[in-house]
């Protein structure tokens, strides 16, 4: 366990150190929940230009739940597990650049950050891979999502709120229950007649 715990902490003292001055807003900026609204909202502009109304209330109650899902295990596991998050850690104490203003609540494994958006991702882009023609702007919607994905995964170790452990377990969760949920939309659209 111990020599697990020095690499965890290189490996999360040299993400964290990527912040600077110059970047900082940049990190804490996409760690940010709203500044994926642009995203969802595009997806979800799609899901009504391609689906019939009931179909497209489908899709919003099954991201809803998609989400809900993930966030409510997170917090199980942050609670059971209670792993403190780096910046509450009282060995890193000094060593770390917190770049948010507060630390937030005091466990971290696993990060619902990663696993909401990695969820997400991959239920969408499964759905874009089903419903929509196989085209040069779905592919690159697809590798956008997983990009984003990653991008505001990767900032939570940036901004010290979270090891990479807590990250990558949280993607992990997050491409099971996208996964998961995805199936279930199948399942549910057919049998529905709209």
């Amino acid at each position: 366990m111990d020599f697990f715990w020095h690499w965890e902490k290189q490996l999360f003292w040299a993400i964290n150190g990527w912040g600077s001055p110059k970047w900082d807003n940049f990190w804490v900026g996409i760690s940010y929940t709203p500044w994926s609204f642009p995203i969802y909202t595009a997806l979800l502009i799609w899901i009504g230009y391609r689906f019939t109304l009931v179909k497209r209330a489908q899709v919003l109650a099954i991201v809803g739940f998609l989400i809900l899902l993930s966030d409510q295990t997170s917090q199980f596991f942050k609670h059971g597990v209670g792993r403190l998050r780096p910046c509450h850690e009282p060995e890193l104490e000094g060593t770390l650049q917190l770049l948010k203003d507060n630390c937030g609540g005091s466990f971290g494994f696993f990060s619902a950050h990663a696993s909401n958006n990695f969820g997400l991702f991959f239920f969408f882009y499964l759905l874009l891979g089903q419903y929509a023609p196989k085209s040069f702007w779905v592919n690159t919607a697809r590798i956008g999502l997983l990009f984003w994905a990653a991008l505001v995964s990767l900032s939570r170790v940036v901004i010290g709120v979270h090891y990479p452990t807590d990250v990558l377990f949280g993607m992990l969760v997050g491409l099971f229950y996208g996964w998961l949920v995805y199936q279930l939309t199948l399942k549910w659209f057919t049998r529905s007649k709209a």
